[in-house]
């Protein structure tokens, strides 16, 4: 193996540990404790119309940073892929998305906690476009492994994907100063849909239950958010809803990968059998 591979294989593992860390560090300290450093909760930012409950993003970004931790450990930290080529690896082609997700996040959040939003809005639209890039050009959502599947797709480009898209719609309604008020609701009422199409195409087009069931939880926190916020308006029934159909359709889609995976490794064990009996 080139000493090439080796030096990539070792830079790529500390890097992407060190960008993990930096992402991580900054969301608890300015967004989870951001209140107690600026004396401005970043989770009240006017309530706005898109401003979901800290406990279920919370959760979310929890599952998001372990997930991304598998990632680096199986792929970059584990001797048993230590002789894997990393220029042909889809996990090292995912890693330089992966790292300028976590750095962009870095900085996103330190914009965003001091209540730079404009700028964080920025950053949260880039950074959508550098994960739907992963996506469609490194078809992450492809892989021959059941566990390549959770520890590639859904850590680098499914869970970042649906929070970047929550985000853009959380953070320009900040940017706004988007309130309770009717006209911002109406429109919030429209832009909410976008949660219900966009995983949906993915669920269609790609059969990626990942981003459906991720966009599923994100709305689901949005409608809890929003019932704390107004009681009486359509953000919270609209954001159920849409998490209940995202879910149903998550199920489905989870359901036919799971049966087509298996036939696939069916016919990969009978074609050693086929081809002797030949």
């Amino acid at each position: 193996m080139p000493s090439y591979s080796f030096e990539k294989k070792h830079t790529t593992t500390a890097l992407t540990t060190i960008t993990l860390i930096l992402s991580a560090y900054s969301t608890l300290r300015y967004l989870v404790f951001g209140k107690a450093i600026n004396e401005n909760d970043p989770f009240d930012v006017g309530l706005t119309p898109f401003t979901g409950s800290i406990i279920i993003v919370f959760l979310y970004w929890m599952v998001m940073f372990l997930f991304q931790a598998l990632f680096i450990i199986r792929y970059f930290v584990s001797e048993e892929r230590e002789h894997e080529d990393p220029r042909q690896s889809k996990a090292f082609l995912a890693s330089n998305h992966f790292m300028a997700f976590n750095t962009i996040t870095f900085f996103w959040t330190i914009l965003f906690g001091k209540g730079y939003y404009f700028f964080a809005e920025l950053l949260a639209i880039a950074n959508f476009l550098n994960i739907t890039s992963l996506i469609i050009i490194h078809k992450t959502y492809i892989t021959s492994q059941f566990s390549d599947y959770f520890l590639i797709h859904v850590s680098t480009a499914a869970l970042p994907f649906s929070w970047l898209l929550y985000l853009i719609f959380w953070n320009g309604a900040a940017v706004f100063r988007s309130s309770t008020g009717l006209i911002a609701r109406i429109l919030a009422n429209i832009f909410i849909w976008n949660f219900l199409f966009v995983p949906v195409l993915f669920i269609v087009f790609f059969g990626d239950w990942a981003i459906g069931l991720s966009s599923s939880l994100l709305m689901f926190g949005l409608g809890i958010g929003q019932i704390a916020t107004k009681v009486f308006a359509l953000q919270w029934i609209f954001a159920f809803i849409i998490s209940g159909i995202l879910a149903l359709f998550s199920l489905i889609a989870f359901v036919g990968y799971g049966t087509s995976f298996m036939v696939t490794i069916e016919r990969e064990e009978r074609a050693p059998l086929l081809s002797e009996e030949a």
